[in-house]
């Protein structure tokens, strides 16, 4: 089974650790052990993708949307509170021009910081007094916000396709109405299923019971916490997401011993694509073509072990900025993302310089080996239709706590047979030291996972990914020393993650 890890995570250890008595502390560290096995897989799905790399601002209504709240939209505002109440939202948001605002409670203003994270303190009307700023996201589906009020907390969503993946998201956490086949995790033993039935019933055995779901108490976590109320599971807690992009659906019960159920449903994607066409690039562009990569080693421990920049040229002026997820199919230009903003930067080469989207000119040449950037050499990307892999490969990294007191290490591995069949593994441990004088006592924790089925590359540089369990998923992959015919490669990327031969 595959989880939706995601690249790198914000992993704040006090975040779980504080507060709560010792009763609390078999959930808190279920809910660490939880956080570190994301960390542990391949990001087969990036559901977490970060607002538009590349060169320059695009503005929305007139301002650039990281610099400003985007005026004259609306913002559903849903409470971070336990439960699962997000059939409607608690309250519509509504930004205007001049840095104002209006609510169902009144209206007022407010003032910003974009220095870093874009910051917005309400200096009037209902929301003003907290002295905590609100921050404000951009992505590829629009803004977010935070709001706090004396009755609660609230994430807002811009209207549109921001909100449109909100609900997606809380729907993906709520335990779906079907029938779940468990086993013991540890020794894989078949254990009853579990059937989840509607108005938060269940059955296990014929024997039924209720259940609650805290789906909106962290609107940033893609799983939620069960707690079963009655019935033959009473006192029992479980962890449960799905797969969007798979439909595979996974309840972790923390019964003796433990459970891991799951299901097959139909995917629940997030939109990749706006409904608007890209601007054509000026006049004056284009004459690249390819997708380059360049790499340095990852010293800030943020990409666990290489960190890759990738530039894929299009012959009409336009060049995709990130690195593919499912493949090159990804890079369609003549696209918008669904935020509004163009998929693609443009450029244009003068001389020995070039000049992406609206960043200063670079320094450019091309080289026997690719082409140089600013002093950065970009190696071409070599498709790698039909290529079969063979033996053992590893990744791993370390990323410590940014407050110096602990880490998580994570390893990940695939075993490819030239048949076209392959088995993965990971395995992710996290710690937590407090400082002295501080309370609270030092929490390791582990978490391991496997899973095999087919594989076979698709297309120029796409593995798909079948499973035993009847899930498929397709992911961009490269080989940085190029293509191989039998022979084994002595390096493999693989959905944002660097193998190498064990």
């Amino acid at each position: 089974m595959i989880l939706p890890a995601g690249g790198r995570e914000n992993f704040s250890f006090q975040r779980f650790l504080g507060g709560g008595g010792c009763e609390r502390r078999p959930m808190i560290v279920a809910r660490l052990v939880r956080r570190a096995a994301r960390l542990m897989l391949p990001a087969f799905v990036m559901l977490g993708l970060m607002s538009s790399s590349g060169a320059g601002a695009v503005q929305i209504g007139g301002v650039d949307p990281k610099q400003e709240p985007i005026p004259a939209t609306g913002f559903a505002c849903y409470q971070e509170i336990a439960g699962d109440a997000y059939a409607a939202p608690a309250f519509i948001l509504q930004i205007q021009s001049g840095r104002s605002y209006v609510t169902p409670f009144g209206q007022g203003t407010f003032s910003i910081d974009p220095s870093e994270t874009l910051q917005l303190t309400w200096t009037s009307g209902p929301l003003a007094g907290d002295v905590i700023p609100s921050a404000v996201s951009f992505d590829d589906w629009g803004q977010r916000l935070s709001v706090r009020t004396p009755g609660g907390e609230f994430q807002c969503y811009q209207s549109g396709a921001r909100q449109q993946v909100a609900l997606i998201d809380f729907g993906l956490k709520d335990p779906a109405v079907a029938i779940y086949s468990c086993a013991e995790r540890v020794s894989g033993a078949a254990a009853r299923p579990l059937e989840m039935l509607p108005g938060r019933t269940y059955s296990v055995g014929g024997a039924t019971g209720s259940y609650t779901v805290n789906v909106m108490g962290d609107q940033s976590d893609d799983f939620s916490g069960l707690e079963f109320t009655s019935g033959p599971l009473t006192g029992e807690t479980a962890f449960y997401e799905q797969n969007g992009d798979t439909g595979l659906r996974r309840l972790s019960v923390y019964t003796t011993p433990r459970l891991d159920c799951g299901s097959l449903g139909r995917p629940s994607p997030r939109p990749r694509f706006g409904a608007g066409r890209a601007p054509r690039p000026p006049a004056g562009s284009g004459g690249l073509s390819g997708l380059y990569a360049s790499y340095q080693i990852d010293v800030a421990h943020v990409c666990g072990g290489l960190c890759w920049r990738f530039l894929f040229f299009k012959p009409d002026g336009r060049v995709y900025t990130r690195e593919p997820e499912t493949g090159l199919g990804d890079a369609d230009c003549s696209r918008t993302r669904p935020n509004g903003q163009p998929l693609c930067e443009t450029y244009k080469r003068t001389g020995s310089s070039i000049t992406i989207g609206a960043d200063a000119p670079k320094s450019f040449a091309k080289t026997a080996k690719g082409l140089r950037i600013n002093g950065t050499l970009y190696r071409p990307v070599a498709p790698s239709p039909g290529q079969r892999l063979s033996g053992a490969y590893r990744s791993f990294s370390y990323t410590p706590d940014a407050a110096g007191t602990g880490g998580v290490s994570v390893e990940r591995s695939f075993t490819f047979t030239t048949a076209g069949r392959f088995s993965r593994q990971g395995f992710a441990g996290a710690s937590f030291f407090p400082l002295p004088g501080n309370g609270g006592g030092s929490v390791v924790t582990t978490s391991g996972n496997s899973s095999a089925g087919t594989y076979r590359a698709v297309a120029a540089n796409s593995l798909e990914f079948r499973f035993s369990d009847g899930s498929a998923v397709r992911v961009f992959f490269f080989l940085p020393d190029g293509p191989t015919r039998g022979s084994r490669p002595k390096a493999v990327r693989i959905a944002g993650n660097d193998y190498i031969p064990k």
